[in-house]
């Protein structure tokens, strides 16, 4: 079946009618992010109703029983909206290993990287969905990336780099609701989304520094 853009677009416009006209309802949103304007602004809710609360890093028995190392690579990782093909170009031509984990039979994951050809300094690897597999694969890179696509309305990656920042990992990440207002203050690499010169850039430098 064809859909047009316009079709598309006119879609998702209504839908989002839809979702904000069911949402008139909820007097409080409970957020653990603070950039909730764009969210206000798609589905035409007031600024006032939603409130912050700190997230936490998940799984922090398993984070605290385990000796990171440092093997040289650097770790692609994460479930949502991660923006493969960015990435893809960013690192083209790096001296810089880079490996990808993917979950388990993710559909999400599957759409985000279809078409997308990675380069040779890239490998592809997945992980059996455990909590002790992820912590073993982040505990094990040298530092983290996470390209987050860049018209994201959610927090997309924030349990992940808390879970980075908690192994003692550095992480080179896109500018995005997850980040915004939260690590903006020099505790994560961040760049411009979408951006692969930003990227490229950001993962040379890090890789290159020992501290």
């Amino acid at each position: 079946r064809i859909i047009h853009v316009a079709d598309d677009n006119r879609f998702r416009r209504w839908r989002a009618r839809l979702v904000g006209w069911l949402l008139r309802e909820v007097d409080l949103f409970i957020c653990y992010f603070k950039a909730t304007r764009p969210l206000c602004q798609a589905y035409g809710l007031e600024q006032q109703r939603f409130v912050y609360v700190p997230f936490k890093a998940n799984a922090l028995g398993a984070i605290g029983a385990i000796e990171p190392t440092d093997e040289g690579f650097a770790l692609v990782c994460g479930r949502s909206d991660r923006d493969y093909p960015t990435l893809a170009a960013a690192v083209e031509g790096l001296d810089v290993p880079i490996a990808v984990l993917l979950p388990p039979d993710d559909a999400e994951v599957s759409d985000t990287l279809s078409g997308v050809v990675m380069p040779p300094n890239v490998r592809m690897y997945t992980h059996d969905g455990s909590v002790e597999s992820w912590i073993k694969w982040m505990s094990r890179a040298r530092f983290v990336i996470l390209p987050v696509l860049s018209d994201v309305l959610k927090p997309s990656g924030i349990s992940t780099y808390l879970q980075a920042m908690a192994l003692g990992k550095c992480v080179v990440m896109s500018d995005s609701p997850a980040t915004d207002g939260l690590i903006d203050g020099g505790e994560a690499v961040l760049v411009r989304p979408g951006d692969p010169v930003a990227l490229r850039d950001a993962i040379s430098r890090v890789a290159n520094d020992d501290q």
